[in-house]
């Protein structure tokens, strides 16, 4: 039998140079859509999706640029 989702209170970013906080919103708004009930049903969830994504490409693009995997 299937747990119950747990109830955690929203998360927010309070400092947007903090990158784990970033991370942090980033693997919810994931784990939400994996394990969770996030679709592109609301526009909230179209804006929160699609933001995470590109985030997580940017910071990854930076990451690989910096150690010279990628150019």
């Amino acid at each position: 039998m299937t747990p119950p989702p747990r109830k955690r209170p929203p998360i927010k970013i309070n400092n947007k140079d903090n990158l784990s906080e970033i991370i942090e919103v980033i693997y919810r708004v994931r784990s939400n859509m994996i394990h969770g009930n996030k679709t592109l049903n609301s526009e909230r969830n179209k804006i929160l999706i699609i933001n995470s994504f590109h985030l997580i490409y940017n910071i990854l693009d930076h990451i690989l640029r910096e150690e010279e995997i990628i150019r």
